[in-house]
């Protein structure tokens, strides 16, 4: 969307950023690292709306896999403050694997796979937090509770071969995998 940043916060609005990809990425985290992120006269409020403005300025193409803070509450740091580096997030702490739902995978009854054929992901595509798309709708970024602007342009989408999965799973729950006999 369009900015409606304060005018007095204009100035720490960067023209434009130089590269593409992960150029880009960096050259606009050292703008925001030398010029708001350590300025302690800068609510956090602030600081986010200026992230948002200066990210409205990239390209399509320097967007791609790129994640910018959406929402002050994940800001752990005091109001007025030097993020330092790096915004300190309150990221949520992970569950572990819940062994009695990974169980529920397969089923016996229809020898099928309960494995969605497709996930997506938000930001880079090396993470592991995915999310499931269903008859081809993708969740927001606020449904999956993450601080981010929405981008579409860091969506990586994934679809799996159940067929694979299923022969993968029966492989190795059977030990059938080829090895010498004792």
């Amino acid at each position: 969307g369009e900015s409606t940043i304060d005018p007095k916060l204009e100035k720490y609005v960067c023209e434009s950023f130089e590269g593409i990809g992960k150029e880009a990425q960096d050259n606009f985290n050292k703008y925001l690292r030398d010029n708001v992120w350590c300025n302690e006269t800068l609510s956090n409020a602030e600081k986010i709306e200026i992230m948002k403005a200066n990210f409205n300025k990239l390209t399509p193409e320097q967007k791609i896999n790129f994640n910018v803070l959406n929402d002050v509450r994940v800001i752990k740091n005091a109001d007025y403050s030097n993020w330092g580096e790096w915004p300190d997030i309150d990221w949520p702490s992970f569950p572990d694997l819940n062994k009695d739902t990974a169980i529920g995978v397969f089923n016996k009854e229809t020898g099928e796979i309960l494995i969605p054929s497709e996930l997506d992901r938000i930001g880079s595509p090396f993470g592991n937090n995915l999310g499931v798309v269903e008859n081809g709708y993708h969740s927001t970024q606020s449904e999956r509770s993450i601080c981010y602007i929405e981008n579409e342009y860091a969506r990586n989408t994934y679809y799996f071969d159940k067929t694979y999965y299923k022969d993968a799973i029966d492989a190795i729950k059977n030990f059938s995998i080829d090895h010498p006999e004792d």
